[in-house]
């Protein structure tokens, strides 16, 4: 099937309809919760556990499906082509540092401190809870929930996006345009498309708002210890602004001048982070205990992927891996979006495997070193973590931790800093690929207007102050965020059959040899489907030589 160009001769307008009722839906959300707080957890909840029972083990399949996917773009004759006849934008450093911040965000750092603690305690697998083996198991566990699946959805989806956008040359990033490749212009034109979108900016929404209310509580109780003062709504919502002007000022700079630089320094702020964690930490259990991690994570990945504990019933799976996996597909067409507007001239296989390597790598570290500081504090009876986290809270437990290790004042403000520039980060690049979202036909090189990116941004600061007014809990955030990766899930796959319909129409019958050649032609502008670039390139050397 065939992909239009014809809209490039649309102008670039604002789809306000979608604007409308996604703004009008999601304040209907926001005043339900604030006015009952705890019906609003509760329905949320009830959906979410719904979901996952009937939908779980699709979420399971999909997951698995993605990373056998990613291997195959690394390897095939297809990941030789390229996203653009340009040279890439940036560098491959700052390209990784914008992906790794704009995904994961504070939450990385929130679950890299207490993650393992709750399967220590609930150990997965039949393994006894408040053993050797459950605490070698935690941090395997929650690698897994934070490596490779997860980058894999983002993966193979920017592909679908960034092909449609660089190869195809299809004017506009919005959510929608993936299901092209099944359904055609009219229905992608339409109501189908429209309920996309619209589902698009739901899910987006609510996956950042679920990463910012994780996030900021986070960031309050560590300033609520620095300052020894207590932690009130006030000091939050007074955190958020600050971090919201952050982010609005970035947005307004832009790519170039705004969020590349955010994650520059966010990056080697965080790695510094944990260099220093590193050396004054457990130096040698780290180690060992990373790659004990690593090799359990290896040796378990398939029944980890698709354990459904179909026996015991003890809720594991939905509780954790359904709901991650819910997770990042809620948030993943975000990032699509942004992932294909900063790519640029990369190839397919260069997309895929220096994603997963950031993505891989960033986790690797946060997770080795903080995590395990905190196993072997557990361990040793220093701090107990379980029971912090149970009596305490997560935040304080948190907090309350990294006080405890030496420098405790200085790494709490370090660790602030770091979270509150990972918000930051996440924030800007959501709102970017709302603003995308929302401008129709937006043309190569072109970024959505400043006025619709700063709408986005000022929307993404107010649903969170909201759920914080209400009082909701973090597992309203989490259940909430869950719900929103459903209906993503199905556009999640019909991307994928898009892309492959993609492929066999413009590459099927050449080799891999025949793509390299083709774009290594330096001059020649990609637009498979309208013309056959071979054919115009040997046209010109026969003009050449008359």
């Amino acid at each position: 099937m065939k992909v239009s160009n014809v809209a490039t001769k649309k102008k670039t307008s604002i789809d306000k309809k979608s604007i409308l009722i996604s703004v009008l839906g999601l304040s209907i959300i926001i005043g339900y919760v604030l006015i009952n707080p705890k019906e609003g957890m509760n329905l949320f909840v009830d959906v979410r556990n719904t979901i996952n029972a009937k939908l779980g083990v699709l979420f399971l399949w999909t997951g698995f499906l993605s990373v056998i996917l990613c291997g195959y773009l690394i390897f095939s004759k297809f990941g030789k082509v390229k996203l653009g006849a340009e040279k890439p934008e940036f560098s491959k450093f700052t390209w990784c540092a914008m992906m790794f911040c704009g995904a994961m965000g504070a939450s990385l750092q929130f679950w890299s401190v207490i993650e393992w603690s709750y399967y220590y305690a609930d150990a997965p697998l039949g393994i006894e809870s408040y053993t050797s083996k459950a605490a070698e198991a935690g941090l395997g566990y929650a690698l897994f929930h934070w490596g490779l699946t997860p980058w894999a959805f983002y993966a193979v989806g920017t592909v679908s996006m960034a092909y449609l956008y660089y190869v195809k040359k299809r004017p506009g990033l919005r959510c929608s345009n993936v299901l092209l490749g099944v359904f055609g212009e009219k229905h992608t034109n339409g109501l189908l498309g429209k309920i996309v979108d619209i589902s698009f900016i739901f899910t987006v929404v609510i996956g950042l708002a679920c990463t910012f209310g994780t996030g900021v509580y986070m960031v309050s109780d560590g300033w609520a210890q620095i300052l020894n003062i207590q932690n009130t709504i006030v000091l939050t919502i007074i955190i958020v602004s600050i971090i919201s002007l952050v982010f609005i000022t970035s947005s307004y700079l832009g790519l170039d001048k705004g969020l590349s630089k955010i994650a520059d320094v966010n990056t080697y702020y965080a790695i510094l982070f944990v260099v220093v964690l590193f050396i004054i930490g457990p130096t040698t259990f780290i180690l060992n205990n990373t790659t004990n991690s690593i090799g359990f994570m290896v040796n378990n990945f398939v029944e980890m992927s698709l354990w459904t504990d179909p026996i015991d019933q003890k809720g594991f799976p939905e509780a954790w891996t359904m709901f991650y996996w819910g997770f990042w597909l809620g948030t993943a067409p975000f990032f699509w979006i942004f992932a294909t507007k900063i790519s640029r001239g990369r190839t397919i296989k260069e997309l895929v495997s220096w994603m997963l390597l950031a993505g891989i790598t960033g986790t690797l570290l946060y997770f080795g070193v903080i995590s395990n500081y905190a196993i072997s504090y557990q361990l040793d009876g220093t701090y107990n973590m379980v029971e912090s986290v149970a009596t305490l809270g997560a935040d304080n437990a948190i907090s309350t931790f990294l006080t405890m290790v030496p420098g405790g004042l200085f790494i709490l403000i370090s660790w602030t800093i770091v979270a509150s520039l990972f918000l930051a980060t996440s924030m800007d690049s959501g709102a970017f690929a709302l603003a995308s979202n929302t401008q129709r036909n937006l043309k190569l090189g072109e970024s959505p207007a400043k006025g619709l990116r700063l709408f986005w941004c000022i929307v993404l600061t107010g649903l969170p102050i909201g759920f914080i007014m209400s009082g909701a809990p973090i597992e309203a955030f989490k259940a909430s965020a869950n719900i929103s990766g459903t209906p993503i899930l199905l556009v999640y796959l019909f991307a994928i059959i898009s892309l492959f319909k993609w492929f066999k129409e413009d590459y099927g019958k050449k080799s891999a040899h025949e793509i390299e050649v083709e774009f290594r032609e330096p001059n020649v502008l990609i637009d498979v489907g309208v013309r056959n670039v071979q054919e115009e390139v040997a046209a010109a050397r026969e003009e050449d030589k008359i």
